[in-house]
């Protein structure tokens, strides 16, 4: 015999037995809102419908996918290709990202894979990083892991608390 939950309130003129309207309390309680409870929420007609009508829906099946070939979709999301100018509303949107994380003092490592040189080197300067570029080659001997720094040595971008705190409004 199963626990009838603390919460059951039975219908009086409801002809199921006490038990099955526990259970069924049980089952459907979570397609209802939490405040409220069971037997005063199925006495609305309204109320009742609204349930049939979620569990009439939970009957059917979801539409089974289309088949897609994995290499023309890969090609056909790989050849959109941002322009330029959005491309660098992209770099300031990491740049902003890395500085509010140096300003929260919180840790943040970003890695960024690019298949363009130029687009690599415009994200490395906008966010100070570094570009480690990979090459190919059919001897596993050779460096194939190149590192180049865009930033000299001693420069820095900006910082939001170094420009706040000066006094003049020439930078």
């Amino acid at each position: 015999m199963k626990e009838i939950p603390h919460n059951f309130k039975s219908l009086e003129i409801c002809p199921v037995p006490a038990e099955a309207q526990a259970e069924l309390v049980q089952t459907l309680q979570w397609l209802i809102p939490e405040e409220h409870i069971f037997a005063d929420y199925i006495r609305d007609k309204n109320n009742r419908e609204k349930l049939i009508q979620k569990v009439e829906s939970l009957k059917k099946l979801p539409e089974k996918p289309e088949k897609i070939n994995p290499e023309i979709e890969a090609e056909r999301v790989s050849s959109k290709e941002m322009d330029q100018t959005t491309f660098r509303d992209l770099c300031r949107l990491w740049e902003t990202f890395m500085r509010l994380h140096k300003v929260c003092k919180k840790p943040l490592t970003l890695l960024i894979m690019l298949h363009q040189e130029e687009r690599a080197l415009d994200a490395a300067r906008a966010t100070g990083g570094i570009v480690n570029v990979l090459g190919w080659s059919k001897d596993q001997h050779l460096e194939t892991l190149s590192k180049v720094k865009v930033l000299g040595q001693g420069f820095h971008p900006l910082h939001p608390e170094a420009v706040l705190s000066q006094k003049s409004n020439t930078y």
